[in-house]
C-alpha cells in the first residue's frame, strides 16, 4: 500500500540581535533562553499559513523563528511549494516586547511615541548582504528610529489636508495589493480639509494616500486585530521578484537550496558615564581635606580621580566639585553592555577611585566601581545621554 509522504523544507529562518547581550540574543542562558521578544503571527497570516500548509516555530536560541512549508518537487526535481501562492502574499508577525529596559540600554529614541511602530520587511535593495545575513532595518549598521519607525493607523484614518479636497480625489492605496479605498467623508472649512476613511476592507500593511494624483502621507494600517501593546511588525513578503538575495520563493513557487536567514540588530545604546560621588562628613578624606590649606586643598581635587587600570580608552575627567560632591563624566560615550569587558585585556573591566593618583600618597579609595544600571538612563539633554552611577563613601 503506497503511503501519502509529506515534506517540510525551510522557507526562512529569522533572528533579533543585540550586541548588548555576551551571547548577542538574550541574556545570560542558564536552562532556557528568555529572549526580550515574542513573535506572534498576525491573524491574516496564520490564515494564510494554514491555506498554504506553513509551519511557524518560535527558536529561542536565536532569538527567532523559522518558518516551513509543505514541498514537493517539479519535472526538473527542484522543491517548489506544495500549494501555490498568490500576487501579494506575505507573512507577518507581530513583536511584542517582554522586556521594558530593552528601550533603555538599546539605541533607540529616549521618548516613546505610541502613533508609531517598528517595521521591518525583507522588500530591502542590498545586493552585498549575504544570504545568511539579511538585515531588515533599512540600514544595514543596524535598527534606527529615523528609518525603521513608522505612523500607524487603525481602521478609521483622518488627515487634515491645507487645501481644499474635490470630491472622488482621496484615495488609500493598500501598497502591497494596490487596492483603493476612497474618502468616506471629505469636510472643506476655510479653504483646508478633514478627510476620514474605512481601511476595514483592506489587509493589514504600508498604505498611502493620494489626493489629486499626488501622494500626501505615508503609513501603516494595523487591521483589525492588532494586540493592544505592540513594538513593531515584520512582513515577509512571497514575491518571487525581490531582489535575488532577499527572496524566499524563485518563479514558480521554487526554493532555492541557501534559506534566507533574516537579522534585525538592535545596537547597544552609547553613553556617558556619570559618576557621582558624595563623602560622609565623618569620611577620612573629607575630615582631612578640612584641615588642608587651599594650595593643599587644590592639589588633592587635581589627583582624586577615576581610573581604568586595564582599559586606557576609558578615561573620566572631573566636571564638578565641592567640599562633600565629586562628580566625574567620561570622556567619550561607552557602550552599555551585559558584562563588560576590557578592549585592551580581554579581562573583566575593572574602574578605581583613587587619592593622590600620580603623587606622593597614592592610594585606592574604592575599587571595582559599580557599573551603569541597564534598566535607566538620563535623557534630558538628548542628544546626549549619561549614565548615572550614585555612590556615598
Amino acid at each position: 500500500m503506497n503511503a501519502w509522504k509529506i515534506k517540510y523544507s525551510e522557507l526562512f529562518s529569522l533572528s533579533i540581535q543585540q550586541p548588548f547581550y555576551e551571547n548577542g540574543i538574550c541574556k545570560k542562558i542558564t536552562t532556557d533562553p528568555n529572549p526580550d521578544f515574542l513573535l506572534v503571527p498576525t491573524a491574516e497570516c496564520q490564515e494564510l499559513m494554514k491555506r498554504l500548509d506553513f509551519v511557524f516555530r518560535p527558536v529561542a536560541r536565536q532569538a527567532g523563528c523559522i518558518v516551513l512549508a509543505n514541498t514537493t518537487t517539479n519535472s526538473s526535481n527542484d522543491t517548489i511549494l506544495r500549494f501555490a501562492t498568490m500576487a501579494g502574499g506575505k507573512l507577518s508577525f507581530w513583536m511584542v516586547l517582554q522586556n521594558p529596559e530593552l528601550i533603555n540600554y538599546n539605541n533607540l529614541p529616549v521618548t516613546s511615541d505610541r502613533n508609531k511602530i517598528w517595521y521591518f520587511s525583507n522588500e530591502i535593495s542590498d545586493a552585498g548582504a549575504p544570504r545568511n545575513d539579511l538585515h531588515l532595518s533599512i540600514d544595514t549598521a543596524g535598527v534606527d528610529g529615523a528609518n525603521d519607525l513608522v505612523r500607524i493607523s487603525s481602521q478609521t484614518y483622518h488627515y487634515h489636508h491645507s487645501s481644499v479636497v474635490t470630491p472622488h480625489s482621496a484615495f488609500v492605496k493598500h501598497l502591497l495589493t494596490e487596492s483603493l479605498v476612497p474618502a468616506k467623508t471629505i469636510v472643506n472649512q476655510s479653504g483646508q480639509a478633514d478627510i476620514s476613511f474605512d481601511l476595514s476592507s483592506l489587509p493589514q500593511g504600508k498604505c498611502k494616500l493620494i489626493i489629486s494624483g499626488a501622494d500626501i502621507d505615508h503609513f501603516y494600517y494595523v487591521g483589525l486585530s492588532a494586540p493592544m501593546s505592540v513594538f513593531g511588525v515584520i512582513e515577509i513578503l512571497l514575491s518571487p521578484t525581490l531582489d535575488t538575495n532577499y527572496r524566499m520563493l524563485e518563479a514558480g513557487n521554487v526554493l532555492t537550496t541557501f534559506r534566507p536567514f533574516y537579522t534585525i540588530q538592535f545596537n547597544n545604546r552609547r553613553t556617558l558615564w556619570r559618576y557621582t560621588i558624595v563623602l560622609e562628613k565623618n569620611n577620612p578624606i573629607y575630615v582631612a581635606m578640612q584641615s588642608m590649606s587651599a594650595a593643599e586643598r587644590t592639589t588633592f581635587v587635581d589627583h582624586f580621580r577615576i581610573i581604568s587600570e586595564n582599559d586606557s580608552g576609558i578615561t573620566f575627567t572631573q566636571s564638578l566639585f565641592n567640599d562633600t560632591v565629586f562628580e566625574f563624566v567620561s570622556d567619550s560615550v561607552i557602550g552599555l553592555k551585559e558584562k563588560y569587558v576590557s578592549s585592551s585585556t580581554s579581562e573583566g573591566l575593572r574602574l578605581t577611585l583613587k587619592k593622590n593618583e600620580g603623587i606622593f600618597g597614592e592610594a585606592v579609595v574604592r575599587d571595582y566601581l559599580p557599573f551603569p544600571s541597564n534598566g535607566l538612563i538620563n535623557g534630558l539633554d538628548d542628544p546626549i545621554i549619561y549614565s548615572d552611577i550614585f555612590l556615598t563613601i
